[in-house]
């Protein structure tokens, strides 16, 4: 807040916050009764910069929101019911070989795969009292490269579709499969390295239903990975 107020002699506005009596131009004496205060002005190079950098975190955090709920594409082909049920034959295959203790090995394709999630989304019962919290799961999609696999999981929030993808690298240890977390990302935006290990974690119970897919998991000998396909091997 200013106060100033214009001299009656010269008519020069003098500034009178520090107290001045007199006229920095004509040196007469102030009618301090007809002080005017005022807001300061809004301008300079300080004030400037503050406004560039208010209006860059707005426009930064408008663009993370975005990359947030604008859903990702999956990456992995689609399949059908047919595929779905050639997965399934195949996982059996493996799961009675691991009781016999007998060396097998199957092919499974991209297709083959996502025909299978689908089936098991369609056929999953929904607890109508988890209906309006949490995710709900729209759709499970893998894709595989020479090296890695990647999960993509489209879900719902409310009125939000939203997107998650996990890559990794299978792991086969004593204690059985496990996923080397490669890369996470929530919608279009990567989460940061040392957040990708306990947001990968979180998806998990998702797949806690799978009990029979886990045991074979757990059970391989060899898993080897090729563009749009996985070996799986089970036995010695």
């Amino acid at each position: 807040m200013t106060a100033s107020v214009k001299c009656p002699s010269c008519g020069a506005r003098n500034d009178v916050s520090a107290g001045r009596l007199f006229c920095n131009q004509c040196s007469g004496k102030l009618d301090l009764s007809r002080v005017r205060f005022t807001e300061p002005a809004k301008s300079g190079f300080r004030y400037m910069v503050k406004r560039v950098l208010r209006v860059t975190v707005l426009v930064v955090l408008l663009a993370i929101l975005v990359l947030l709920v604008l859903p990702a594409e999956p990456r992995g082909l689609a399949g059908t019911e047919e595929d779905g049920r050639a997965c399934f034959d195949k996982l059996s295959e493996l799961f009675d070989a691991i009781e016999r203790g007998a060396p097998l090995q199957r092919v499974f394709h991209e297709t083959e795969v996502n025909g299978y999630f689908e089936v098991l989304l369609d056929e999953a019962v929904t607890d109508p009292l988890d209906q309006g919290r949490g995710l709900n799961v729209r759709a499970i999609n893998l894709s595989f490269t020479d090296q890695t696999f990647i999960v993509h999981i489209r879900a719902s929030w409310h009125m939000l579709q939203l997107t998650y993808e996990v890559e990794g690298r299978p792991v086969l240890q004593e204690r059985g499969f496990e996923a080397e977390v490669v890369r996470v990302m929530l919608g279009h935006l990567p989460i940061p390295g040392p957040m990708q290990q306990r947001f990968a974690e979180r998806l998990l119970p998702l797949f806690e239903q799978m009990e029979r897919e886990r045991y074979v998991l757990d059970h391989l000998s060899r898993i080897d990975l090729a563009p749009r396909q996985v070996r799986l091997t089970t036995g010695r």
